[in-house]
């Protein structure tokens, strides 16, 4: 199954030869699919940090809000103290076109990966969405981050806005991710 494929991210094994070219002069690497019950996808970017800087910004959960676009409130609510080696429940606020939503997501890390899965909270276009992070070395000062989401609707929405949203967003929450890593040394 490809979504399985998706949600588990990429390996640097498994990148072609123009992706490999792309990711090397800087760009963002963006991989999806868009069906009639939501859409998924994979961004991916090298990071010129550590895995550990980036690991800290992404499970730096209440920070979100401080850099991520549409992020109006994010806190965790639990950490591995409470729930467990490398498990997280926390909570985030977004905010489209006046559109408030609150999601609750579990995230479980796992040696280089991290799965969430986000819930809504009331009503929202989305009844839930899973994905992955992924941080693994790509050569002796690089690391290659990989995020992946797969986002599941309420109702019918037109491929194109599926489309639109993962152009935008994808590629989006890899590059801040990586600069925040880049440029505050993990948050």
């Amino acid at each position: 199954m490809r979504w399985l494929a998706l949600l588990l991210g990429a390996s640097s094994g498994d990148l072609s030869r123009s992706e490999r070219a792309a990711l090397e002069s800087g760009q963002v690497v963006l991989r999806q699919e868009t069906g009639r019950g939501g859409s998924e996808g994979t961004s991916m970017v090298l990071v010129a940090s550590g895995a550990e800087d980036v690991w800290a910004v992404i499970e730096d959960f209440d920070a979100y809000v401080e850099f991520l676009p549409y992020v109006t409130s994010s806190e965790l609510l639990a950490g591995p103290e409470e729930l467990g080696e490398g498990r997280y429940r926390w909570a985030m606020e977004l905010t489209a076109r006046g559109i408030v939503t609150r999601y609750v997501t579990e995230s479980v890390r796992e040696g280089d990966s991290m799965r969430w899965e986000m819930q809504p909270e009331g009503n929202s276009p989305m009844t839930r969405s899973t994905g992955s992070w992924s941080v693994t070395s790509w050569d002796e000062r690089r690391v290659l981050l990989t995020y992946t989401a797969k986002a599941d609707t309420a109702w019918w929405v037109p491929v194109f806005v599926h489309k639109k949203a993962a152009d935008a967003g994808l590629p989006v929450m890899v590059r801040l991710v990586a600069e925040r890593a880049v440029h505050s040394d993990g948050g």
